[in-house]
């Protein structure tokens, strides 16, 4: 962020040794609030969810992992910039490799669609099509001069249209639990999803949503039209203001680096550790006045704190690791 905290991080890794994995189209960031990255696998590949372990394996939706489970081919994931979390991955798919030294390249247009090029050896797989190397003669006699561009989009985006761009702004009623959304990106939309953190959705523009219950929620709007959809997620805090009883509390150093210390509790209190998006990370109970929390293990990031001691009273910090 502005203050040089990170915000989030992801891990991709190959899921058994007869994989590899190289980046060798960069990192791009796309006019729709996306993270586009592209590379060379073979095998299957996965991402890390933040902090709380890794995904199921997912493996690239395109043909060629069917066909050529372990030539080199190029994987291209699409990230939400604001949480990391994985939108979706694709691949395209090479017979006898791409070059031992690749060259593939990735950029984007405004409408949201991406162009990935780069030199092929033998047979290259894009969608439903077929690449054919020219002057190919064998398995060891590789022609090094066939290159390819591969289209990663939408096809019916006119000229009048962009790639669309989400955002919104909320104000919590926290006597209520209600929360009012107004949205406030791209206005040329097909549809719009908005989904509010405790499995409810609205299709509204402009919803209000009462959440059951007081905590932290993760909402988000998507948006769609004929370039593409977008994204625009934030944390949603339906709290009831904290009486001093817990607003006295300590809690340093915060950036955090190994323990993080919360004193002057008056009670038995507590407590949730979440990451940014809500998810909890690790949640126990304080004794009286001092304790701590070892944080040495977690990733660098944003965190939420949690504390609610026995009569229900609760407080919530923001911290930096």
């Amino acid at each position: 962020d502005s203050s040089g905290n990170n915000l989030w991080m992801m891990n991709m890794t190959v899921t058994d040794s007869s994989s590899l994995f190289s980046l060798c189209g960069g990192i791009i960031l796309s006019p729709n609030h996306e993270v586009v990255i592209s590379g060379i696998y073979s095998g299957k590949i996965r991402w890390q969810q933040g902090y709380s372990g890794w995904t199921p394996e997912i493996t690239a939706s395109g043909p060629c992992y069917n066909y050529f489970p372990y030539h080199n081919n190029i994987f291209i994931a699409r990230l939400n910039m604001q949480t990391g979390a994985v939108i979706a991955m694709d691949s395209l798919g090479t017979e006898g490799g791409l070059d031992a030294s690749p060259t593939c390249n990735i950029v984007a247009d405004r409408n949201g669609s991406f162009y990935v090029g780069g030199n092929f050896r033998k047979k290259f797989l894009v969608a439903t099509d077929t690449l054919y190397a020219t002057g190919y003669k064998s398995v060891i006699e590789y022609d090094y001069g066939n290159f390819f561009v591969a289209k990663y989009g939408y096809s019916n985006c006119d000229s009048c249209h962009s790639a669309p761009i989400s955002n919104y702004s909320f104000h919590v009623d926290s006597t209520t639990h209600t929360a009012n959304f107004t949205y406030s990106g791209t206005m040329y939309m097909d549809s719009v999803k908005w989904i509010f953190g405790d499995n409810s959705t609205s299709y509204q523009i402009n919803p209000s949503h009462t959440y059951t219950t007081d905590g932290i929620y993760y909402a988000c709007v998507t948006i769609y039209n004929t370039c593409g959809s977008a994204m625009h997620c934030d944390t949603v805090n339906t709290t009831t203001p904290i009486p001093t009883s817990v607003g006295n509390v300590s809690i340093y150093p915060n950036p955090v680096n190994k323990t993080l210390h919360i004193d002057n509790l008056q009670s038995i209190t507590n407590y949730r550790l979440l990451n940014i998006i809500g998810t909890t990370i690790q949640q126990g109970i304080f004794q009286y006045d001092n304790n701590i929390i070892a944080t040495e293990q977690l990733p660098p990031g944003m965190y939420l704190l949690e504390l609610t001691n026995n009569g229900g009273q609760r407080t919530i910090a923001r911290i930096v690791k």
